[in-house]
């Protein structure tokens, strides 16, 4: 459906005037269901006629429009386009006034099958009646005494048309009054109905004796409040939303405008990467052929004094004399010296010269990506309480499923860290390196240890303050946060199986989480010193360029980006949360909590952009979408206390490292199914 379809689609508005639940017009001969609801009678036909169609002609109930209350079908010989007619008309036309078409029909003439239009109407039976009707009535001994007005002066006041109006006898029986109220079926009935089910019921009311004390306790002025209450609401949401369509109308307009304008700063921005390439590509390839060329210039002055002196000593020693051959013998051995030094200073290795065009990390991740994450469409929508304490949360929320069994999270294996001489390393982190080596940050004695790929110890690195976390900012650089006292990332570069100090940066306070944006960029998170959340875009050159606080009252707060680079997760402590921020503007996408998550330590980012937090002290970790809904709460295979979590180099298995007395050298290895 395109925009204008959807426009044309529009709702009638909400007006004060009662009208039908199925058309959205005023009632047209309306008619009232057991459930007190009314409808058009052509729309209450259409409805049946529908239903009957579709279950069968075994049917025997079908259910309110609006209520959904089981509603037996009229027990009739009629054909079932009839059947909406043998329903009560409603009181409703009451407050319709003028509005509502009320065409009263004979229900003398109807009990036998006929339809005649009514012109009296008895107030004893409570019939409508048509002239012949009203005239056998008028005759017949017992009702000829009955009183009889018309139907003009019936609905010439709202008391008449609502005092005899049908459809308040008994649901099954809509001819015979209701005289008992079951107080344990919540059901009003005849004396039929009484005598036939409710007989042995405890708790059964006579209305003539005891209606004022069940009016009493009704409270029906509270009920009355109640519905002002919910209609105000509904008022309330239907103005909102027609006031989102008139916002949408103007929107979908403004749409194709701004991405054409954005399209448009895109070109303009790839014709100024192109002016520029282009033209320093020129100068280079110039500059270098002029290069090249004067070096070939040289050459070739040399290769003609080699020759040269080639050819003097061939003629000198086939035509010359002993004396002559050894002179310029003599003379071109030094010649030769000279050559060679010539050729070992500029002639020795031979460069071979590629200019190639590189693109950023950045451009070419957006080129990678699909373009639903490029551009999106995002939607806010704000909920507001509902002002009624009759409606309850649960109109509001939905039950929960069960997860998706599609790529659930199992224990692959645990391995032991073979002994570094420490009794109960506590590891705070950790890396894959391409090759297959591990490192470990250890919380217990400040360093950083080195494994193989099969996690045998080989070396370890003194680190300047305890470790907290760490990231690959390189093919073999790393950045460790330590946040406390010196307040500072490290970067260490492991090559040749050894560590090396490779620079510093400080923090406006405690770093706690770190994750690489690029070689020289990092992001790091943590408490501010009011134990406010705060994350932090870092430069190893420049410094903090970035800092966005949140409100969270928390004692640390590590952190993961997704694959582009684009968004932020947070994961707090103390609050037991997960944030989604927006990187370049810190707009706040959700913010995850679950009773079951308690304690959020480590987290990590897997390819397809879920998201990984570890519960400490829920001993469990959750695997979350990139929007923030639960896919899976991983329990089976997690150690007692989970603490850190990453992913090995090629994202295939999560790695999870613990504070457990008894396994704390050792990691849990997570994969999917």
């Amino acid at each position: 459906m395109d925009i204008s379809t959807a426009i044309a689609c529009r709702e009638p508005a909400v007006t004060d005037e009662p009208v039908c639940s199925i058309c959205l017009d005023a009632f047209t001969t309306p008619r009232q269901l057991p459930c007190m609801h009314s409808f058009c009678q052509k729309c209450l036909q259409d409805y049946i006629s529908k239903t009957v169609s579709t279950k069968g002609d075994a049917v025997k109930e079908f259910v309110c429009p609006v209520c959904r209350a089981i509603t037996n079908l009229p027990k009739t010989e009629k054909d079932v386009k009839y059947w909406a007619s043998l329903y009560p008309r409603s009181a409703i036309s009451v407050a319709a006034k003028s509005k509502v078409k009320v065409e009263r029909v004979c229900d003398g003439c109807q009990y036998a099958g006929e339809s005649k239009s009514a012109q009296g109407f008895c107030v004893t039976c409570e019939d409508s009646l048509c002239n012949d009707c009203l005239s056998v009535h008028r005759k017949t001994k017992a009702t000829r005494d009955h009183i009889v007005i018309s139907v003009e002066e019936l609905d010439s006041t709202p008391e008449n048309r609502v005092r005899f109006g049908k459809g308040f006898g008994c649901p099954d029986h809509q001819d015979k009054p209701v005289e008992y109220y079951c107080q344990s079926h919540e059901a009003v009935c005849c004396a039929d109905c009484f005598f036939s089910y409710h007989r042995t019921c405890a708790q059964v009311k006579n209305l003539s004796k005891d209606l004022p004390s069940l009016l009493s306790d009704l409270k029906t002025q509270e009920i009355m409040d109640q519905m002002n209450n919910i209609e105000k609401h509904l008022l309330t949401f239907t103005s909102t939303n027609e006031s989102n369509i008139d916002k949408l109308e103007a929107t979908f307009s403004n749409l194709t405008a701004e991405i054409q304008t954005f399209r448009k700063k895109i070109n303009d921005r790839l014709d100024e990467i192109e002016r520029t390439v282009t033209a320093k590509g020129n100068r280079i390839c110039k500059e270098e052929m002029i290069r090249q060329q004067k070096e070939n210039n040289q050459c070739q002055c040399l290769i003609n004094a080699v020759r040269n002196s080639k050819i003097f000593l061939e003629l000198v020693l086939k035509y010359g004399t002993d004396v002559q051959t050894f002179l310029v013998s003599k003379k071109s051995a030094a010649q030769l010296k000279s050559y060679a030094d010539q050729i070992r200073g500029k002639y020795e290795n031979i460069e071979l010269l590629t200019i190639r065009l590189k693109f950023g990390s950045r451009i070419k991740s957006i080129l990678s990506k699909d373009i639903k994450n490029i551009a999106k469409l995002e939607t806010k929508r704000d909920r507001k309480s509902f002002p009624c304490s009759i409606i309850t949360d649960s109109l509001f929320n939905s039950g929960v499923g069960k997860f998706s069994q599609e790529h659930q999270v199992k224990l692959d294996s645990v391995v032991d860290i073979h002994s570094t001489g420490q009794d109960r390393p506590l590891y705070s982190g950790g890396v894959h390196l391409p090759g297959g080596s591990i490192v470990l940050a250890n919380h217990t004695n400040n360093t950083c240890c080195l494994y193989d790929s099969c996690y045998n110890f080989i070396t370890s690195y003194t680190l300047l303050g305890v470790p907290m976390n760490m990231c690959l900012v390189d093919d073999h650089e790393i950045a460790v946060t330590l946040p406390y006292d010196v307040r500072t990332v490290q970067f260490l570069s492991v090559l040749d199986n050894s560590f090396r100090d490779i620079g510093t940066v400080k923090t406006k306070y405690q770093c706690f989480g770190v994750t690489a944006i690029s070689r020289n960029e990092v992001v790091v998170s943590g408490p501010t010193d009011n134990n406010k959340g705060y994350w932090s875009l870092v430069s190893r050159t420049a410094g903090e360029l970035y800092h966005y606080e949140f409100d969270s009252h928390i004692q640390s707060a590590h952190v993961a980006l997704n694959n582009s680079k684009s968004r932020v997760y947070i994961s707090t402590s103390d609050s037991h949360e997960v944030y989604c921020f927006d990187l370049c503007d810190a707009r706040q996408y959700f913010v995850y909590t679950s009773h079951d998550l308690r304690n959020t330590l480590g987290i990590a980012v897997d390819r397809e952009d879920n998201v990984f937090v570890v519960g400490f002290n829920s001993h469990n970790i959750h695997k979350l979408s990139p929007e923030g809904t639960t896919l899976q709460v991983i329990t089976s295979g997690v150690p007692q206390y989970p603490y850190r979590t990453f992913f090995d180099k090629n994202r295939e298995h999560l790695i999870v490292t613990n504070m457990s007395d008894d396994q704390n050298n050792k990691l849990h290895l997570f994969v999917s199914q």
